[in-house]
């Protein structure tokens, strides 16, 4: 079992609500998303917030607490995209400029960050896994996934360019993120992996069953309960942001900032108030508790010994032992929401309950890279393409079907099929396909589709009687043969 927690650990339920606990459970109600988005969500809220004020010194340096996270869904169903849309809507209740563009070149992104220095900048992309695409594997975009590692890290960053160079000398960049978990699987691959980009990203998965799903009706309570006096749920998260906001933003003045009382204006005196000249915000170094410390180590233990003993340690070590960092930031956001200054055990052992799901996310999404680490896309696209057709047989899916499903354009599919007749992976009639056939008259069989029909005619045809015989209780499965084609939609299905 892959887990960072130990058995003396406290159960979640007996630590303190944190401000993420409380942010989940009320995003929770308003929308039918799972609750491991808004808990991801709820890390970005205040790692946007507290990024540039608080950070813990170790013994390999400097922890600052902006994360990375990517909520990786199957369908829009889950509500990746409307989860995000909540935290940014409290984010824009709190903040002012806090937004990074969203799109653009390598070099545009490094630019708004230099403008942006010293200051925070959230990426927020909806689908991130076209940006990923672009970075990973266009020569335009190369050099982009190093640099955004380094930014990640704090690190300074400077690219020239022929007109002018781009510096950025204190970057605090969160990124929140959502994309498709089967589109990023195919794009990624082991060096990807290895190089330390994406391990630094909390993968977070979720599902909504139908029975979770909520139809449209009467606004919530939010927009009720201020008609009668009240203080929404939705307020109260909002006041508790704000005294986080002003706690570490609030600048610290000294006596020589202290504003005067008196002010000379053309000659004259008048009893005006000096505007003060600005002030830095705060910025606090946490204390760790001997506890807190003891913890640590432990957890550092197990994130390298789960790499170790794992089945590609070049593989699941970087992943784990980054997320042990970000499980580290989170903490650091747990404690500086709390306005301390010394942070805990009790916060570690929160943030990691946090990431348990975190972390199977993670080892699921490196074993769909350990299983097929030398295959391309094209390759990956076309197993995924075998696999569903023997998934839904003896069902034969059309062409059509196929490019809607994986998302083949039409210049792309006939390759595809070539390679797959070439290879006997699978069976497609006609082929070559004619022009004039239509891709809904073009369908596809597993190469072996006349034994499978054999064995399951025998498995479904026959049961055993009170007399110890076998009679027929049902008429056998007929396959349609390539080259064999029906005017019956169910006959031209495959089916009985």
């Amino acid at each position: 079992m892959v887990t960072f927690l130990r058995s003396n650990d406290p159960p979640e339920e007996d630590l303190p609500q944190t401000f993420i606990d409380a942010y989940a459970e009320w995003a929770h109600t308003i929308t039918d998303a799972p609750v491991q988005y808004h808990k991801g969500t709820g890390a970005v809220i205040l790692s946007t917030i507290m990024a540039p004020n608080i950070c813990l010194p170790t013994s390999f340096g400097v922890f600052i607490p902006n994360i990375w996270i990517m909520i990786l869904a199957g369908t829009t169903t889950t509500r990746k995209s409307t989860s995000m849309d909540i935290a940014r809507r409290i984010l824009d209740d709190v903040m002012d400029d806090y937004l990074l563009a969203n799109d653009g070149s390598p070099e545009g992104l490094l630019t708004e960050m230099g403008i942006r220095d010293e200051r925070i900048s959230l990426f927020h992309r909806d689908e991130i896994t076209g940006f990923m695409h672009s970075i990973m594997h266009k020569e335009y975009m190369a050099g982009t996934a190093e640099s955004l590692t380094r930014l990640y890290d704090g690190q300074p960053e400077e690219r020239k360019l022929r007109r002018e160079t781009i510096s950025i000398k204190h970057p605090f960049l969160v990124i929140m993120s959502g994309g498709i978990k089967t589109r990023m699987e195919e794009i990624a691959s082991m060096d990807h992996i290895r190089s330390g980009f994406l391990p630094r990203f909390i993968f977070i998965t979720g599902q909504t069953s139908p029975d979770q799903m909520r139809p449209i009706g009467p606004p919530p309570d939010d927009e009720v309960m201020p008609l009668l006096g009240e203080q929404t749920p939705r307020e109260k998260i909002i006041d508790r942001l704000w005294r986080i906001h002003k706690f570490y933003n609030e600048p610290e003045r000294t006596e020589n900032d202290a504003p005067s009382n008196v002010i000379s204006i053309g000659g004259g005196v008048a009893g005006l108030t000096k505007i003060p000249p600005p002030a830095k915000p705060k910025r606090i170094l946490l204390q760790g508790t001997p506890e807190f410390w003891a913890r640590m180590r432990a957890l550092e233990e197990d994130a390298r010994e789960m790499g170790r003993q794992s089945s590609d340690p070049n593989l699941y070590a970087p992943i784990y032992d980054r997320l042990k960092n970000s499980i580290l930031k989170v903490a650091i956001l747990i404690c500086g929401a709390e306005l301390r200054d010394k942070i805990t055990d009790e916060d570690l052992i929160k943030a990691i309950h946090l990431g348990a799901g975190w972390l199977d996310t993670a080892t699921e999404f490196a074993l769909a890279i350990e299983q097929q680490p030398h295959l391309s896309p094209f390759e990956k696209k076309m197993d995924k393409i075998i696999s569903w057709v023997k998934a839904v047989f003896p069902k034969a899916p059309t062409q059509t079907e196929v490019m809607q499903k994986f998302r083949i354009a039409k210049k792309d599919i006939l390759g595809i099929e070539e390679t797959l007749m070439a290879r006997r992976s699978l069976l497609i009639d006609p082929f070559p396909n004619p022009k004039s056939r239509k891709g809904t008259e073009i369908r596809y069989y597993p190469p072996d589709y006349q034994r499978i029909a054999r064995r399951m005619n025998r498995e479904d045809s026959y049961v055993a009687g009170n007399d110890e015989e076998e009679r027929p209780t049902s008429a056998p499965i007929r396959i349609s043969p390539p080259g064999t084609h029906h005017e019956d939609d169910s006959q031209e299905d495959g089916s009985a």
